[in-house]
């Protein structure tokens, strides 16, 4: 069990949460953001991430002297000045579920990165489409490590309009399938490993589906849909499934914790 506080403050508990241990000393960076990533590597959990402005990765589940930082500083140098704000951090990480070799981080100033070597060398994403704002998650695709989708949020921009977008091709091109979706952050997004066509976000204005099976570069429209009824229309901040009972929870901002058990007619 892995719980963070404010600024990057990280610990682990091997007995359900009655006893941590802090291991945010062990891992290097400058600069720590409030919401600090710590993501387990899909194809073992015994390896953990840590993103501050550098990304830390741990061997044997985040105990002492297992983490070794295997990235540079991923956020833009000109971030990071303001001291009463630690501006310049990454915010989301993402290793394939089909590749393990294959890691995607994004970071609070827009910058969106790749390693397909495991952190030896990285590539930042430069597509035009990519806008700059916050990134807030990216998810890739169970079975293709190509295929990956990043969410953006403008709020500290003044920017209303939703962001999503999807690559193919393993970052280098990327494009908008935002469609319809309604003008609000998007905070997360989740790929449906029964059905990895059918995608969800979590959004400021509620949770929304649609499927991609025919977007691409040249016909990028998506259709979205509410999914689910009697969630409040609240910022939604985290979404989670369960593929042992199909359920969909999802975190909120305020308005405590909802489930939705999915619907593989939709």
């Amino acid at each position: 069990m892995y719980a963070c506080s404010q600024f990057g403050n990280c610990s682990r508990s091997v007995n359900a949460g009655n006893n941590s241990s802090s291991f945010t000393n062990q891992t290097v960076s400058q600069r720590r953001n409030w919401q600090t990533p710590v993501q387990l590597d899909p194809t073992d959990p015994a390896v953990v991430y840590y993103g501050g402005n550098i990304l830390n990765r741990s061997t044997n589940r985040a105990q002492t002297g297992t983490w070794s930082a295997i990235s540079p500083s991923l956020s833009n140098p000109e971030s990071g000045t303001d001291p009463s704000y630690p501006f310049g951090t990454i915010t989301t990480v993402a290793a394939a579920p089909s590749n393990p070799n294959v890691i995607y981080a994004g970071t609070d100033d827009g910058w969106l990165w790749g390693s397909k070597d495991l952190g030896q060398t990285w590539t930042r994403f430069t597509d035009p489409d990519l806008p700059d704002r916050w990134v807030t998650r990216v998810a890739v695709d169970p079975r293709d490590a190509n295929v990956a989708y990043v969410t953006y949020s403008g709020l500290r921009n003044a920017d209303n309009d939703a962001h999503v977008l999807r690559t193919t091709d393993g970052g280098a091109n990327w494009v908008d399938i935002s469609g319809n979706l309604s003008m609000a952050p998007v905070q997360d997004i989740v790929i449906d490993p029964l059905n990895r066509n059918r995608i969800i976000v979590a959004t400021d204005l509620g949770v929304f589906t649609a499927n991609v099976a025919k977007a691409n570069s040249q016909n990028p429209d998506v259709r979205w849909y509410g999914l689910g009824q009697g969630l409040p229309r609240v910022p939604v901040n985290d979404l989670e499934y369960q593929a042992s009972t199909n359920t969909l929870y999802a975190a909120t901002y305020g308005r405590s914790m909802w489930k939705l058990h999915l619907d593989r007619n939709d």
